[in-house]
């Protein structure tokens, strides 16, 4: 139960580690939440010098995406980060609290106070179901997450969130590949471009394992999909994140000043 109850605290705490919400046999991709899922280890071929070519210079494309982004938003006032997530219905999750099982889909917002520095200051998550209910939510203040629904704390010191959402650890790591690929491969949108990060599976169940990444023409991540891919070329989508928001404001929404000011009774 300790251990649950673990699992669940950490996986509320977004922006400390960014890292995914995939609970279950997932590997960890990206979203603005620390994962409980330990990391699966992978072992792969050493790379051609081309495969190793190409992934240099796609690592520099992505990475200078995600700095527009940085530059953009991490400044003074509340970074505001929405987006939500999409899990396979056939993978036992676990539980939330009293008895609830883990959603398949859920809303993660984030909203963090950022300073000078852009260190978070203050932060709040809220998880909700796709009918808007809170389901969990925490409160980062004087270097300590504070989850409300768990009543349970973690000080973690002063953070700043990762606009990258931790997809370029993904994309740097040695035992990944990388290549850009048409849209109409996947049947995608064609105004977006589309990288994916390969990985070989270690447990034999499937080729790689792939967490494909899209852009739209103005260089927003939009969306975040994980896939398995087996030997015969199936594809099963392991879970999808789409982001629906990211933007810089003056003032949170009124749901955070509530919480904060119950949170400080």
């Amino acid at each position: 139960m300790k251990q649950l109850k673990t699992m669940i605290f950490l996986i509320v705490f977004a922006g400390l580690i960014a890292s995914a919400v995939l609970v279950g046999r997932s590997r960890p991709a990206a979203a603005f939440s620390v994962g409980s899922s330990s990391q699966i280890g992978v072992v792969v071929s050493t790379p051609s010098t081309e495969e190793a070519n190409q992934k240099e210079q796609l690592s520099k494309e992505i990475q200078e995406l995600f700095f527009v982004k940085e530059r953009e938003l991490l400044k003074p006032g509340w970074l505001h980060i929405v987006y939500k997530t999409s899990l396979r219905k056939d993978v036992d999750r676990g539980f939330l609290t009293d008895g609830v099982s883990f959603p398949s889909e859920y809303v993660i917002e984030d909203w963090y106070l950022l300073d000078e520095e852009s260190y978070a200051v203050k932060a709040v998550t809220f998880m909700r179901d796709l009918d808007e209910n809170i389901l969990q939510k925490s409160v980062f203040f004087d270097g300590t997450w504070l989850h409300t629904t768990l009543n349970d704390n973690m000080v973690t010191g002063a953070f700043k969130p990762l606009i990258d959402g931790g997809y370029m650890t993904m994309v740097l790591a040695s035992d990944t590949t990388l290549e850009k690929i048409d849209p109409s491969d996947i049947n995608s949108n064609q105004g977006l471009t589309v990288y994916e990060i390969r990985a070989a599976s270690p447990d034999g169940s499937s080729e790689i394992f792939a967490t494909r990444l899209y852009f739209d023409g103005n260089g927003n991540l939009v969306k975040a999909v994980s896939v398995l891919v087996y030997k015969d070329g199936t594809e099963v989508i392991d879970s999808e994140t789409e982001f629906l928001l990211m933007e810089n404001v003056a003032d949170p929404s009124d749901a955070v000043i509530e919480y904060l000011a119950e949170v400080k009774k």
